[in-house]
């Protein structure tokens, strides 16, 4: 089984909306063929196991609980999910979401995506690492 890693980064300011996805912005570092950065997303391809540790920084337009997932091909993947409940607009949280995707088919490739949920959000910073294991 081969190894590969992608860890990119995003400090730009971006709103994002309900549903909406946040983009990870610039690769840092890159090894093998398996991870790589594709719009708003990281594709991943081959057999096997992919470790993922994401951290994004935001803050939400309105009081209430503001969730973020990783989603695989548009899914939420189980259990990658970190929410916070602020009740003050302005408040600023870090939410740390990690995951296992799964990839069976030798030919197959994977879309992972980080989606905000619950309220409306500015985001300062996002960080996505994907291992293949």
């Amino acid at each position: 089984m081969s190894r590969a890693i992608i860890y990119a980064t995003n400090s730009n300011n971006q709103t994002v909306g309900i549903g909406g996805i946040v983009s990870p912005g610039t690769v840092v570092r890159r090894y093998g063929c398996n991870c790589q950065l594709s719009g708003n997303g990281i594709v991943i391809s081959g057999t096997g196991y992919y470790d993922i540790s994401a951290t994004v920084t935001l803050t939400p337009t309105a009081a209430g609980t503001v969730t973020a997932s990783i989603y695989q091909d548009g899914v939420p993947l189980q259990g990658a999910t970190a929410s916070a409940t602020v009740a003050a607009v302005d408040t600023t949280v870090t939410l740390p979401v990690i995951g296992v995707a799964r990839l069976m088919c030798c030919n197959s490739a994977s879309n992972l995506t980080m989606v905000i949920e619950g309220v409306e959000s500015d985001i300062s910073r996002y960080t996505i690492k994907v291992e293949k294991t």
